[in-house]
């Protein structure tokens, strides 16, 4: 078993567990900072999985009638990523050429929800 594979499975059975941590915070003073790696990248997934399922939802929702542009939210660079399953790095790598990117200003670059769901919906090339 590798090391993070012990990290995980110490994440799910031991003392700092998320639902610990979200009780009380105050407890990763202590946590040993492999256990807080793991932590880290569980509560990504679950923040990933999270972001899908309410796109999907407002996505069925939306399929009966036209969506409305007052409906449109800007998603941050961690937002967008995590509903495309992409790195941060690839998706600032790759703003110019993605039709749902909107710049706010010189460094600062947000999603449009509504658009990253088009795109999403759009069969493959």
């Amino acid at each position: 078993m590798n090391s993070l594979s012990q990290n995980e499975d110490a994440v799910r059975r031991g003392p700092t567990s998320l639902d610990a941590i979200a009780d009380d915070p105050t407890r990763l003073a202590n946590t040993p900072t492999r256990e807080a790696v793991a932590l880290m990248v569980r509560c990504s997934v679950v923040h990933a999985a999270l972001a899908a399922r309410i796109i999907s939802e407002s996505v069925s929702t939306k399929e009966r009638g036209a969506p409305e542009i007052a409906d449109d939210r800007l998603l941050t660079p961690q937002e967008a990523a995590a509903v495309l399953s992409v790195p941060i790095p690839w998706l600032y790598r790759h703003a110019p050429r993605l039709p749902f990117t909107r710049r706010l200003s010189r460094k600062r670059l947000r999603f449009s929800e509504l658009g990253l769901r088009n795109y999403l919906a759009k069969p493959p090339r």
